[in-house]
């Protein structure tokens, strides 16, 4: 029987040493370290995407309903649905209500947000809510041709959601011109 040699440098490799661990180590939490930052603001960016979307959708959905129903519907913060009363500040719930003569509002539909953003009106007369008339268009504002949105905040990101008074709703990055004519 014959024997085979193995050179003596081959029989030696047999595993991987101290260094050659800590380096791969090294060079993975390197990476890591690059990579969290970046997968931060892209969570943050999806998280304020889906809150803006979540806000358009329950726009839309008020807008829909008061023309649908031809009565007044307005959208607004609440606790939760268990306590359907509007508030006067973001809360993580945006609720629609129809306004039924000689009873109460009543709560038709609510909207769960992203825990971590902040939302608040801006430019429309009650600072909590906004009204959508029986035919869908917006409520009138003191001033002629002023610009009514819902801001979206998380983080140091933002998103505008501008109501337009004929019921046109766009999702916005900026807000430096209004598109609503009237």
């Amino acid at each position: 029987m014959r024997r085979i040699s193995i050179p003596h440098s081959a029989a030696r490799q047999r595993g991987v040493n101290l260094v050659e661990i800590l380096a791969v180590l090294l060079i993975v939490s390197l990476l890591a370290g690059v990579a969290w930052p970046a997968g931060q603001g892209m969570i943050n960016q999806a998280e304020l995407r889906s809150a803006t979307n979540t806000a358009f959708n329950a726009l839309l959905y008020t807008r829909h309903e008061a023309a649908r129903l031809r009565q007044t519907a307005y959208l607004c913060f609440i606790p939760s649905t268990s306590q359907p009363t509007c508030q006067s500040q973001s809360t993580g719930t945006l609720g629609v209500f129809v306004e039924k003569s000689g009873e109460a509002d009543q709560l038709v539909q609510a909207f769960d947000l992203s825990a971590q953003a902040r939302l608040h009106f801006v430019g429309i007369e009650h600072p909590h809510k906004i009204s959508f008339g029986k035919l869908g268009q917006r409520e009138r504002l003191a001033e002629q041709n002023g610009t009514a949105y819902l801001n979206v905040e998380l983080a140091s990101a933002q998103r505008h959601v501008e109501v337009c008074y004929n019921g046109r709703i766009r999702i916005r990055e900026q807000l430096t011109q209004s598109e609503c004519q009237g």
